[in-house]
C-alpha cells in the first residue's frame, strides 16, 4: 500500500503546511481529509482503503446520490402540498384548498411515512382520524364554529383522501427513479364511503315549479337569496359565477326606453383556465330586471350578491331552506340542470355549450345534423372544438330565455306578491350610471322592439 497511502503536502491561505489524504481506488474517488500531521493523514488513508476493499465504503458520488434520495423521502408532506399548489394554481377550483389543507394536517409526516404497505396502513388510520378530528376547509369562521363538533361527512373525507393520494403520485413523479418509494395501492371504495347522489353524473334530479316556489317563499333565506336563486334558474350559471358578478360585467338591452334583456360577461368562470376566454351569458328580461335592482342598491362596483358570503355559506343557507320547507334530495346545482334541460331543445347545442360552459349536464352527442355537418366541414372531430368557433347572437338568445323562463308561473304559486311583469325603465339604470361615476361600467344598448316581440 506504500503507493496508495501517498499523501500530498498543501499550504493553507495563512501559509501553514498540512497533509491532504485523497482516497482513490481503481480510478474512483471515495473521500479526502486534511491533517496537521503526516502520520495521521497516512493512517486515515490506510483505514479508508481497508474499508473500500471490505465493501464498507461507497464512492463519494454514490454517497451524494444516496443523500439526495433520502432528502426527498425526508421532506414533510407540507413541502409536497405547497409544491403541488404552486404548480397547479388554476386546477381543481376550490378543491385546491384541500391540497393546502393536507400539507397543514400532515406537517409531522414525511414522504417516507407513506411508502408501500406502511403508507396504506397510515392512510386507513387517517380516514378515521380526519372524520372525528374536524379540520374544516372553509374560510368562514361562523360556519366552522357551528360545525366544530360535528364529524366530517363521508364525501369530505373521501375528497381529502383523494387529494392525499394525488399528492403522493405527484411526489412520485418528482423524486429520483432510484428513490425507494412506492405509492400505496389504495382503493378508496374499500372504505365503504357513502357517495353523494350527484357523484359520477348519475343524478337526474330537476327542481319542480312547486319546489322552486316553496324555496322562494321560505322566510329563513338570507336577504337577496331569493333573487340569487332566480338568476341561477334564469341563466344556468354556476353559483360562484353569479355570486361574484358585478355591475360592470353586465350590458343591458333597451327597447323603447325599457330594459328587455342583457348580457353578463364572466371574466372568471370554472373553465377559464382551459379556454383563456371570458364566457358570455344572455340575460332574460326577468334576469335583467333583477340585476338592475341589485345594481341600484349596490355600493360602487362590488359583487351584487356579496352579502351571501362564501360558497359554503350559500350552500348551507340553501340546505337549511330545503329542510325548513320539507324538500329532500335537492341541490343548488339542480337549478342549473333545470335551465339546461328547459333550453336544450330551444336552441343550438353549440350556443348552449358556449353559454353554460363545459358541463356534464349537456350531452353534445345530441347535436343536430346541421351542427355535425358544420363540424365535419371544418375538420373537427369533437363538437366542443366547433363550439369554440361559434359566435352566439346575444340579443336573440336573451329573447329565447325570456320565452322559456318559468319565473312568472312559479311566482303565481308562491304566497309572495306576484312577479312584476312591467319592464323597468332604462332611465333607472341610466340615472344610476350618472350617479355612480366612472367606477361603474355597465351600459344600456338600444334594441329594436321587434327583436323581443
Amino acid at each position: 500500500m506504500s503507493k496508495d497511502t501517498y499523501v500530498k503536502k498543501v499550504l493553507t491561505s495563512t501559509g501553514k503546511e498540512k497533509y491532504q489524504a485523497a482516497v482513490w481506488y481503481q480510478g474512483i474517488f471515495y473521500t479526502s481529509k486534511t491533517f496537521d500531521v503526516k502520520k495521521s493523514a497516512v493512517q486515515f488513508k490506510e483505514k479508508k482503503l481497508t474499508e473500500i476493499i471490505a465493501g464498507k465504503l461507497q464512492p463519494a458520488k454514490a454517497r451524494r446520490k444516496e443523500r439526495e434520495v433520502l432528502q426527498d423521502l425526508d421532506r414533510p408532506m407540507s413541502y409536497w402540498a405547497n409544491a403541488y399548489v404552486q404548480e397547479n394554481p388554476d386546477n381543481h377550483g376550490q378543491r385546491l384548498n384541500d391540497y393546502a389543507l393536507i400539507g397543514k394536517l400532515l406537517t409531522d409526516k414525511t414522504l417516507k411515512d407513506f411508502h408501500g404497505r406502511r403508507g396504506a396502513q397510515l392512510i386507513a388510520q387517517l380516514k378515521t382520524d380526519w372524520k372525528f378530528d374536524r379540520q374544516p376547509r372553509s374560510n368562514s369562521d361562523a360556519l366552522n364554529q357551528a360545525g366544530k363538533t360535528k364529524p366530517l361527512g363521508d364525501n369530505t373525507v373521501r375528497l381529502r383522501l383523494t387529494a392525499l393520494t394525488r399528492l403522493l403520485r405527484y411526489a412520485g413523479t418528482k423524486i429520483s427513479e432510484d428513490t425507494p418509494f412506492r405509492v400505496p395501492d389504495m382503493k378508496l371504495d374499500a372504505f365503504a364511503f357513502t357517495l353523494p347522489v350527484a357523484h359520477g353524473n348519475k343524478r337526474q334530479r330537476l327542481a319542480s315549479d312547486s319546489e322552486y316556489a316553496k324555496l322562494l317563499s321560505c322566510t329563513t333565506l338570507p336577504e337577496n337569496f331569493a333573487d340569487y336563486l332566480k338568476v341561477i334558474d334564469e341563466t344556468g350559471c354556476r353559483l360562484s359565477e353569479i355570486r361574484n358578478a358585478k355591475g360592470s360585467d353586465i350590458e343591458f338591452y333597451e327597447s323603447n326606453g325599457k330594459i328587455v334583456g342583457g348580457r353578463l360577461t364572466l371574466l372568471k368562470h370554472k373553465t377559464e383556465h382551459k379556454t383563456k376566454q371570458p364566457r358570455y351569458v344572455p340575460l332574460s328580461q326577468s334576469a335583467a330586471q333583477i340585476f338592475v335592482e341589485r345594481i341600484v342598491e349596490a355600493t360602487g362596483d362590488s359583487p351584487l350578491f356579496g352579502n351571501l358570503g362564501s360558497a359554503d355559506d350559500v350552500c348551507k343557507a340553501f340546505d337549511d331552506a330545503c329542510t325548513a320547507m320539507g324538500l329532500e334530495d335537492l341541490l343548488l346545482k339542480d337549478f342549473r340542470r333545470s335551465f339546461i334541460n328547459r333550453n336544450k331543445n330551444c336552441l343550438s347545442n353549440l350556443d348552449l355549450f358556449n353559454i353554460t360552459g363545459d358541463t356534464a349536464f349537456l350531452n353534445m352527442a345530441n347535436a343536430s345534423e346541421s351542427e355535425r355537418a358544420v363540424a365535419a366541414a371544418v375538420g373537427h372531430k369533437n363538437l366542443k372544438t366547433t363550439a369554440g368557433y361559434s359566435v352566439a347572437e346575444m340579443q336573440r338568445l336573451a329573447q329565447v330565455f325570456t320565452l322559456t323562463s318559468r319565473l312568472s308561473r312559479v311566482m303565481e304559486l308562491t304566497e309572495a306578491t306576484a312577479f312584476d311583469t312591467d319592464l323597468i325603465e332604462a332611465s333607472e339604470i341610466t340615472i344610476h350610471l350618472k350617479q355612480g361615476g366612472a367606477q361603474v361600467g355597465h351600459s344600456v344598448q338600444q334594441t329594436p322592439l321587434q327583436v323581443f316581440a
